[in-house]
């Protein structure tokens, strides 16, 4: 039965999402989408080779071999609701606009979710770091690889699942930590935007592998013996393209006494480098 006004609250509780602003942190390439659909980057070809005092002439022209990268935006939809005419009137929440910010909400976190497995599946383990509960000295080795592959020192990124933050900084870095959060401490942004040069990004999850270490897909069911694992990147090495995106609204439906309401996303992702250089994922 729906609630009516005399017995309900007025607001109605709100869901619980998880944070989902890293996606800002990674090169966008939303302008190269056609149709919506799919996304087309052309590529430059290798400049010119360089002679010094050439002795042989004519040189012989070379075209320049351009090439592209394209790849396919994922669909991304929710199931359409109804919202029945009487709930408009009978109840002292709206219900309509509680719906529609909840199912934004759900099919932003499940592109998030998709693109963060999008950027570590199939990484080499090469660019893998393991350690057992020393998440802070798995950072300091995830620095040197990156400082390795002469990837630019600016806009570091480490995506960290709560539940190992504790593991980055030392006790008595988390008391003051939590006493800065609970003072709104501007210090708190300069722990976290500089820890062997990464700046930390906090999610309730991030990536989870089980026994056997490999990576278990998005909304997978948990266990005792999975790890948690951080994703490292830096901003030019990963990216994302958001193509369609539409709502759709079908109010005063005859047969459904009532307004049914869905949306469309289309999605994707890819890590930039043919070598993934850039990228890196800490187990723990």
């Amino acid at each position: 039965m729906a609630l009516e006004k005399e017995i309900w609250q007025n607001d109605i509780v709100d869901h619980l999402w998880k944070e989902n602003d890293f996606m800002s942190t990674v090169t966008a390439e939303d302008e190269y989408v056609l149709q919506g659909k799919v996304v087309h980057i052309p590529q430059a070809g290798p400049p010119s080779n360089v002679e010094k005092n050439r002795t042989t002439v004519p040189a012989t022209p070379a075209q320049r071999p351009d090439s592209e990268v394209l790849y396919s935006l994922n669909e991304f939809t929710t199931d359409p609701r109804l919202i029945r005419d009487a709930e408009k009137v009978e109840l002292s929440y709206n219900k309509r606009d509680s719906i529609i910010g909840d199912d934004k909400q759900k099919i932003a976190e499940e592109v998030a979710e998709d693109l963060i497995d999008v950027w570590a599946r199939g990484l080499t383990t090469d660019h893998i770091i393991t350690e057992s509960d020393i998440a802070r000295a798995s950072l300091q080795k995830m620095q040197t690889m990156f400082n390795t592959h002469n990837v630019p020192l600016q806009d570091r990124y480490a995506l960290v699942p709560a539940q190992i933050i504790p593991l980055l900084f030392p006790d008595t870095e988390v008391t003051a930590l939590l006493s800065m959060m609970r003072s709104n401490d501007e210090r708190l942004n300069s722990m976290f935007d500089n820890l062997y040069g990464f700046k930390i990004k906090m999610r309730s999850s991030v990536l989870t592998f089980d026994a056997g270490g490999a990576l278990k897909p998005p909304g997978s069911a948990g266990a005792e013996d999975d790890t948690e694992g951080v994703l490292c990147y830096q901003k030019r090495s990963l990216a994302k393209a958001v193509g369609e995106v539409k709502m759709f609204d079908n109010p005063n439906q005859a047969t459904y006494y009532g307004d049914i309401v869905s949306f469309l996303l289309r999605a994707g992702g890819r890590r930039r480098r043919e070598d993934d250089k850039g990228v890196g994922i800490l187990k723990v």
